[in-house]
């Protein structure tokens, strides 16, 4: 009977120990399966995580990029073209009017006439005939029975230190120190816009004696600190038996018509901008 206990006791033992080593291997096998399986979900998490945030970080770096590129091409100066004409107008400070008369009446010694040089009858006028800001002074006077032309120019010189000589005594237009009639009140005036330059239209007359006399149409322009005088026509007048003999000659010595003579401005500065000088003339002779 006890053997037949003991045997009965092995064999509940045995279907123990094999129900036991089913249980684990079924445990084994699920923990072996698990990491697998978390590995897989942490590597696409991780790299789902990445991809967001490399895309995150490639949004920001482009917008940051941007801003920094519009930033950049704020500060850089915008230039010219190559090749363009355009230019950086200078800052130029120009002096009161008021304190530009004064130079110039300071250094009047160097544009008035003197009674042993010349008749006491003279005029003197302040203009800008060039727009540029500063004064100029133009002092003259005609005389004689062959209606000569005195005449004196100077401007401000841009540093208010004293007055330049804008046309030099030693320069000969017509005879020496001949100039064209310049006392006027008004003076036709035209304006070339592509040099910026003005051209005021005169005429410079002359008489060898009582039978001969030349009128020269002349245009003073003034230019960079320089005035020069262009001679656009001219008319002769020969006084014969026959009465007076008129003609009329280009700027090269080529014969025109009385009507070609009157239109000579008018043709020589076709297209041009046309107005009216007006001076207003001031006798030295009583100072």
């Amino acid at each position: 009977m006890k053997k037949v206990i003991s045997v009965f006791l092995m064999m509940m033992i045995l279907s123990g120990l094999t129900a036991c080593g089913q249980k684990n291997n079924g445990s084994g096998g699920e923990t072996e399966n698990a990491p697998e399986t978390t590995v897989e979900s942490t590597a696409e998490a991780s790299a789902d995580t990445a991809s967001e945030t490399t895309t995150e970080t490639t949004a920001k770096t482009d917008a940051e990029t941007d801003s920094e590129m519009s930033q950049t091409a704020e500060s850089i100066p915008t230039a010219a073209p190559q090749g363009s004409t355009a230019e950086v107008p200078a800052a130029q400070n120009v002096l009161p009017e008021e304190e530009q008369r004064r130079i110039l009446e300071e250094n009047r010694s160097l544009w008035t006439f003197d009674e042993g040089e010349y008749s006491p009858d003279w005029y003197y006028t302040f203009t800008d005939l060039d727009h540029n800001g500063l004064l100029e002074v133009l002092s003259a006077s005609t005389q004689g029975s062959g209606i000569f032309t005195y005449a004196h120019f100077y401007e401000v010189l841009p540093d208010g230190s004293g007055i330049r000589n804008l046309y030099h005594a030693d320069v000969e237009i017509q005879v020496p120190d001949d100039w064209p009639e310049i006392i006027l009140e008004t003076i036709p005036c035209y304006y070339d816009k592509a040099s910026d330059r003005y051209y005021y239209i005169c005429t410079n007359s002359t008489r060898d004696g009582a039978a001969h006399a030349v009128s020269r149409i002349a245009a003073l322009c003034l230019k960079d600190g320089a005035a020069e005088w262009e001679y656009l026509a001219s008319m002769e007048t020969q006084v014969t038996e026959d009465g007076k003999q008129k003609s009329w000659l280009d700027s090269s010595g080529n014969p025109i018509t009385e009507e070609d003579y009157n239109k000579t401005a008018d043709s020589r500065f076709a297209g041009m901008e046309q107005s009216e000088l007006k001076l207003d003339w001031i006798s030295g002779t009583s100072q």
